[in-house]
């Protein structure tokens, strides 16, 4: 049996489609691979975002407590000078009281 030129041309046809079949799978494999990678991407972003947004809370929340950290050692500083200014002197009147504000934190 030999082949004729129909023959030939089906088969030729049939393997440009198979080979068509073959590129399509291999580029929609490829593409839904790309989404994938969006898809992680986005997802690690958004997380990476969320974690900025709680270190920028904490962040804050370190500043606010150092102010008020600050605060009691501009108090103390002050409560210290009116001291020294004490022993400096004579010392006929009594020993200065710390503040209420340093005695909140003894």
């Amino acid at each position: 049996m030999t082949p004729t030129a129909w023959n030939i041309v089906a088969i030729l046809v049939g393997v440009a489609g198979l080979a068509g079949s073959i590129f399509t799978a291999l580029l929609t494999h490829h593409r839904q691979g790309q989404a994938v990678k969006v898809d992680r991407f986005e997802a690690i972003t958004n997380a990476l975002d969320k974690r900025i947004e709680d270190l920028e809370g904490a962040l804050k929340a370190e500043r606010d407590g150092h102010q008020v950290t600050r605060e009691l050692l501009r108090i103390a500083l002050r409560h210290i000078r009116a001291i020294l200014v004490w022993s400096a002197g004579p010392r006929d009147t009594p020993l200065p009281d710390p503040p209420d504000e340093l005695l909140d934190h003894v």
